[in-house]
């Protein structure tokens, strides 16, 4: 079966539609048949609608009970994410020479404004060694042997065997198929300078700690001298001096602290520092940010808003179905949030109400008549507070109130922790301290959960009435369970596929015996035209 815009389709095959559209269509016996069929057809229509019917309300439900899981889980997470510690320890962090050294931050940077001094940037090891020759692919005058490096900090070495005469391109492509040389992060190439070809090493890695050299017991020569490098840039780590100390003729001095590569991870804590540019100074700075506590204010304000909106209304003021769906299973709890933090705090400093700290919780409305009937005049919603006042009232000529927004950014700043305090902070966001504002909105919230899970347990969510709803829908074909929809559904179809091919059978048995009659009409006029042709005959030898 299926619903679309024009109605329900049963489910028949394509070859018993087919054969029902010829019975439709049939001029013979279409009196009969072709009215049975449509007779048929009809009632099929007719008997299902109701279970189509069902499904679609409860399809309906399904998806209202989806949307407001996935709505409540959303809003539990924002509510979480502004109760936990570390989103009121945002923090920006800036650089005073941006092409010498860049700096990002995370929560939990101190607010520091700290010197620095370039000394040194990270590189890795470049060296050529000793064989040359004109072109890459020729003979070259190696003499055959080991070729061993040695990482001078590790002393770990790697070997390949060079054989007499080997090419540069061959040492090279030998070296970098070496899982030793591999290991010790060192890779081959060829170079060429002003006609002359010669094989260069690299490492992988910068830092003094990936230099490397060629080890004693290498035994390989060129030119009857032993294989040796010269270093093309040496290994050298980031060095970087904070709170440097300046003299007259004298270097930079004191702190320093070296990384192998060009980041700094931690040197401040929770920070990150890449330095690009030796010789360079300038300024670390990190300040509170407090827009990681707006924006999760932000996603808190708009969560809540979905949700209610939802519950509602459905999503759409012109539309209540979904609303009527949810309101109908959360008696009594629609209203609890709005109307719970709307009490002041008790217990904290001021401010003890989110009208002092700049947001405006507005209150919603619905009804629903004992008929089932589904009306709202609109959600509750939260928002800052507007300078114009609250919405439906008249501030007095020339008077302006002052933006939520800047109120509340005007308590982050002046009273940081009165603030945590009455919206209820702790280390992860998870518990939330008993009677803080955003411990009520979580509490709320679980009642609704509870309360369409069934189960009032406080463990469960809205899973288990969907559950329900799928179960009381079945499931499609044969996996249908008996007393679901889509199994009753499945019995009709069946039922009536039957009647049709009964139907089917006769018009074919009808069919045949029309053929057979046809058959014998024309095998009698046959005859008959025989018979007439022998009498003429006859007649003519007579004399006619």
């Amino acid at each position: 079966m299926s619903v679309s815009g024009g109605g329900w389709v049963p489910s028949l095959s394509s070859s018993l539609q087919s054969k029902l559209m010829q019975l439709e269509q049939s001029s013979q016996y279409s009196q009969y048949i072709g009215n049975e069929a449509n007779k048929i057809y009809q009632q099929y229509i007719n008997e299902g609608l109701p279970y189509v019917s069902q499904i679609a309300g409860l399809n309906s439900q399904e998806s209202a009970l989806k949307t407001l899981q996935t709505d409540l889980t959303t809003l539990q997470t924002a509510i979480q994410t502004l109760g936990t510690q570390s989103t009121w320890q945002g923090v920006t962090a800036s650089s005073s020479n941006t092409s010498a050294l860049t700096v990002t931050a995370s929560a939990g940077a101190p607010q520091t404004s700290i010197p620095f001094y370039i000394q040194s940037t990270a590189q890795a090891q470049v060296s050529t060694v000793n064989i040359s020759n004109s072109s890459a692919d020729g003979t070259t005058n190696v003499v055959g042997g080991t070729f061993e490096i040695e990482n001078t900090t590790t002393k770990k070495t790697a070997s390949i065997q060079i054989n007499t005469g080997d090419s540069l391109n061959t040492i090279a492509q030998d070296i970098n198929q070496s899982s030793q040389y591999q290991a010790l992060g060192i890779q081959a190439s060829v170079t060429q300078n002003n006609g002359t070809y010669q094989l260069m090493l690299s490492s992988t890695q910068s830092g003094q700690s990936n230099a490397f050299t060629i080890d004693s017991n290498s035994t390989a020569t060129s030119g009857g001298t032993t294989l040796a490098l010269t270093n093309i840039t040496n290994a050298q780590n980031a060095s970087i001096i904070l709170n440097p100390t300046y003299s007259t003729g004298a270097p930079p001095s004191g702190p320093t602290y070296q990384s192998s590569t060009n980041t700094f991870n931690n040197l401040i804590p929770n920070t990150t520092i890449t330095v690009a540019q030796a010789g360079q100074s300038g300024t670390i700075s990190i300040s509170p940010d407090n827009s990681t506590v707006t924006e999760a204010v932000k996603s808190f304000f708009s969560s809540y808003n979905a949700v209610e909106k939802l519950v509602y209304t459905g999503g759409d003021l012109t539309n209540t179905a979904i609303g009527q769906e949810i309101a109908s299973q959360l008696p009594g709890l629609v209203n609890s949030t709005a109307s719970t933090v709307t009490q002041p705090v008790s217990g904290n400093a001021l401010p003890n109400s989110l009208s002092q700290i700049g947001v405006l919780l507005s209150p919603g409305s619905y009804s629903e008549s004992s008929s089932g009937s589904f009306t709202s005049g609109g959600p509750p919603s939260l928002d800052w507070e507007q300078t114009s006042g609250i919405p439906g009232t008249s501030l007095p000529s020339g008077v302006t109130m002052q933006s939520g927004l800047d109120t509340f950014n005007n308590l982050l700043s002046t009273a940081p922790q009165e603030l945590q305090n009455l919206l209820g902070v702790s280390s992860t966001g998870l518990n939330l301290p008993a009677g803080s504002i955003l411990q009520q909105f979580s509490a709320s919230i679980k009642l609704w959960q509870d309360a369409l899970s069934g189960t009032g347990s406080g463990s469960n969510t809205i899973t288990g009435e969907i559950n329900m709803v799928q179960n009381e829908i079945g499931g499609t074909g044969p996996s249908a369970l008996p007393g679901s929809i889509n199994y009753q559904l499945n019995s009709l179809n069946q039922q009536y596929t039957n009647q049709i091919q009964n139907l089917i059978s006769q018009w074919n048995a009808a069919q045949s015996s029309t053929l057979q009659a046809q058959t014998q009409l024309t095998e009698l006029q046959a005859e008959m035209q025989l018979t007439q042709s022998s009498s003429f005959q006859v007649g003519m030898m007579l004399g006619g």
